[in-house]
């Protein structure tokens, strides 16, 4: 209770600055004609109006939020094409298609991110059908812990290398969207092995610092860029997030034909 009224009390006085500022001058000598006193007055009858209807609070908070997001997103839309080419030439990267396709999908997902699984349902089907797509498996491990020990969801995308290495990401890829139940250390191995990776291979990827290397850098373009979130897809430098369903990510690869 006492950690919900003080993060009310500071919405409340974030909210009175905000609105402050918007009716106070702005701009050269006109913020110097505003005193301090005149200042102060005037936050204090913002502050009384946003006591006496509080109901404004949280609309206004929620508008705010919603400000905030369509700034990252717009923001992230930016980024994204302006290194869109790069992303999809990754040699290292996993990739299905052919590489002439007109339309190039990157994903950034976690193996355990349930949405990702959801999503797979619908983007396995898009892969297997479409000849003008190619798809860019990004490994983006953000749902571990500080104090996980392992980092499952690491540990998972630096198996998801040494399965490229081998040839075997494919079968692994499809092994770990398609599992059900909560994912372990044992249950990880398991799977990992019944996609034809060695015990030998896990052992010596779990010690590999160029594996890890590489998703870390992954990781890193990817927070760099703005993505927060899995799944994240990039059509052509177009910004779908979320398991929403594939009219979303049918409707961007069109998008993306008809713009050439």
């Amino acid at each position: 209770m006492t950690t919900r009224f003080l993060s009310l009390g500071l919405a409340v006085i974030a909210l009175a600055t905000a609105l402050t500022a918007l009716i106070l001058p702005r701009g050269g000598s006109d913020d110097a004609a505003v005193s301090t006193a005149e200042r102060a007055a005037m936050e204090q009858v913002v502050e009384a109006y946003i006591l006496d209807n509080p109901d404004i609070i949280p609309r206004a908070l929620q508008r705010w939020q919603y400000q905030q997001q369509q700034r990252e997103q717009d923001d992230l839309a930016q980024k994204a094409d302006q290194v869109f080419d790069q992303l999809a030439s990754d040699p290292r990267a996993p990739s299905a298609g052919p590489e002439n396709a007109p339309v190039t999908i990157v994903e950034y997902f976690d193996y355990r991110c349930q949405y990702c699984r959801v999503a797979y349902k619908y983007t396995s089907e898009i892969m297997a059908s479409r000849d003008d797509v190619r798809y860019i498996f990004k490994l983006f491990p953000v749902l571990d812990r500080e104090d996980d020990d392992p980092a499952l969801s690491r540990r998972a995308a630096i198996y998801a290398m040494a399965a490229e290495e081998t040839g075997r990401f494919a079968a692994y890829h499809d092994a770990m969207m398609t599992r059900s139940g909560r994912l372990t250390p044992e249950r990880l191995d398991d799977l990992a092995q019944a996609a034809g990776l060695a015990p030998e291979t896990l052992a010596a990827a779990r010690q590999d610092a160029e594996l890890a290397a590489y998703v870390d850098g992954v990781m890193e373009e990817a927070r760099l860029m703005g993505i927060r979130a899995t799944p994240t897809f990039l059509i052509n430098g177009q910004v779908v997030q979320g398991a929403g369903g594939p009219e979303r990510i049918l409707d961007a690869i069109e998008r993306a034909k008809n713009a050439g």
